[in-house]
C-alpha cells in the first residue's frame, strides 16, 4: 500500500490585519539616519485566532500523516497586495513578503515534507504579475535549498498515479445556498469532457481558491472519477470582502488535507473552523 498526504491552503493574505500572520515575524524599517530598525507588528484578535487554528491544523496533519510523505500546495494570494489597503499591517512590499515567508516556515519544518507548490494569485493581492508569489518562493528556496519548491500560474502535479490540477482562479461557489456546488460541478464536467475528447485522463483532483468558501463536488464520466475543491481561506472578512461577498453570515477558514492511497482519493480531511461574521445584539 502506497499512501501520501497532500496538505492544501489558499488565500492566506499575509499583510492583512485579518489574514494569517506568524506572531514571531520581525519586520524592518529604515530610520531618518539610514539605520534599519527591527519591529514586531501588533497581532490582531483575528490573526491570533487564525494562528491558533493553523497550529492545530499542522498538529492534525502530522498525526494523520504519520511516517508517510507530505506534499504541500498553497493555492494563491499569500499576501494582501497594495490595491485594497484598508486593513494593512504595512504598505511596504518587503514586509508583506516577509510575513508570507514566515507563514510557510512551519510547513517547511515538517520532517516528511517532500514538495511544496505555490499557485500565483490575484494581481490585486500580489503586486501584479505574480510578484509576491515569485519573491516569496525565491526566499523559500534560499532558506530551504534541499527542498523541492516551485511556483506557477497553473500546475498539473503527478503524485505517482494521482494527478492534481491546481490554480488560484476557478468556479464561483454559488449565488444561493441551494445552488452551491453547481458551478463547480459543471466546471469539472467540462474539464473532463475536454480531456476525454483529447484522449487524455482527466485530473483526479482539481483545486481552486479565490472565493474564500469551501465547495467539494465529484463527477463520474465515461468510467473516470474526478473531484473539484474550492478551498477555504486563512483570512477573515475584511472591508472589501464584506462588499464583494454581499455581507456573508459567516466565513470558514482552514486547511484541506487529501489522503491518497494507491493512486485513489480516500478522504478529504477538512481541518476548518466557521466564524459568525455578524455582531450579536440581545435587546
Amino acid at each position: 500500500m502506497k499512501r501520501i498526504i497532500i496538505a492544501q491552503e489558499s488565500d492566506l493574505h499575509g499583510g492583512n490585519k485579518l489574514g494569517l500572520m506568524n506572531p514571531d515575524v520581525i519586520l524592518e524599517d529604515i530610520q531618518k539616519n539610514g539605520d534599519a530598525r527591527q519591529w514586531r507588528p501588533n497581532v490582531t484578535e483575528s490573526q491570533r485566532e487564525l494562528w491558533l487554528l493553523r497550529q492545530d491544523n499542522i498538529q492534525h496533519l502530522v498525526e494523520l500523516a504519520g511516517d508517510d510523505p507530505i506534499h504541500y500546495i498553497q493555492d494563491g494570494d499569500p499576501t494582501q497586495g497594495d490595491k485594497h489597503k484598508a486593513e494593512l499591517v504595512s504598505e511596504r512590499m518587503a514586509d508583506q513578503i516577509k510575513i508570507a515567508v514566515e507563514n510557510v516556515k512551519p510547513i517547511m519544518a515538517l520532517n516528511n515534507l517532500k514538495s511544496a507548490r505555490f499557485a500565483a494569485g490575484t494581481g490585486a493581492h500580489n503586486f501584479g504579475q505574480a510578484s509576491a508569489d515569485i519573491l516569496m518562493v525565491n526566499q523559500l528556496k534560499a532558506l530551504y535549498p534541499t527542498q523541492d519548491i516551485d511556483v506557477c500560474y497553473h500546475g498539473f502535479a503527478h503524485y505517482g498515479d494521482f494527478t492534481v490540477d491546481f490554480a488560484h482562479h476557478g468556479p464561483y461557489t454559488g449565488s444561493r445556498e441551494w445552488l452551491k456546488g453547481n458551478v463547480a460541478r459543471y466546471y469539472l464536467q467540462s474539464m473532463m469532457f475536454h480531456a476525454i475528447k483529447h484522449s487524455q485522463k482527466p485530473p483526479d483532483l482539481v483545486i481552486r481558491g479565490h472565493y474564500h468558501a469551501p465547495v467539494i463536488e465529484t463527477v463520474r464520466l465515461n468510467g473516470f472519477t474526478s473531484h473539484v475543491i474550492v478551498s477555504p481561506s486563512m483570512c477573515m472578512v475584511d472591508d472589501f470582502a464584506h462588499q464583494a461577498a454581499k455581507s456573508p453570515d459567516d466565513v470558514t477558514c482552514g486547511m484541506f488535507v487529501y489522503e491518497i492511497i494507491d493512486g485513489k482519493l480516500l478522504d478529504v480531511h477538512q481541518f476548518t473552523k466557521t466564524y459568525d461574521t455578524r455582531t450579536q445584539y440581545y435587546l
